[in-house]
């Protein structure tokens, strides 16, 4: 039986692709790399790979695509179709994908929080420069303006 190899061109998490292994069956290998352009990544792997899970870092234009001989299939870890060659990958015959719902609740907290933050000034008692480091000192200050009943809410 031959392996299957899934190319995760520029992986974005920390570590090793532990998960994604522990989810394979026999016989599957992950090939992770944190490349950020193509020329990152040697033209053997890109032609021995048999799919690719490709985040939002690296494009695949036609060249690189043109160099996919196994490929079948390319599947974007996110929304959109952003840096992928559609065109090019269709020509070669390779389906491309993505995950339409991918971070949409995320998407929508941030918009939320975003408002709420503008709308009741909280970035009024956020020390300049931000650091998020310091997120233990802006969680007491929002503890504190909360529970000081001098302040109106």
């Amino acid at each position: 039986m031959s392996t299957m190899r899934i190319l995760i061109p520029d992986a974005i998490f920390p570590g090793e692709a532990t998960i994604e292994q522990s989810v394979c069956p026999p016989g599957v290998e992950i090939d992770l790399r944190r490349g950020t352009t193509p020329a990152d990544i040697p033209d053997d792997v890109w032609r021995s790979c048999t799919a690719i899970v490709i985040w939002q870092v690296m494009d695949l234009r036609a060249e690189t695509i043109a160099k996919l001989d196994n490929c079948r299939i390319i599947a974007r870890a996110g929304v959109g179709f952003d840096g992928i060659d559609l065109a090019a990958a269709a020509q070669k015959g390779i389906p491309v994908c993505n995950c339409p719902d991918y971070g949409t609740t995320d998407v929508a907290d941030h918009a939320i929080a975003l408002y709420l933050a503008l709308s009741r000034g909280i970035l009024a008692y956020v020390p300049k420069p931000f650091d998020l480091l310091q997120l233990e000192h802006l969680v007491s200050l929002a503890v504190s303006t909360r529970t000081d009943t001098s302040r109106p809410a």
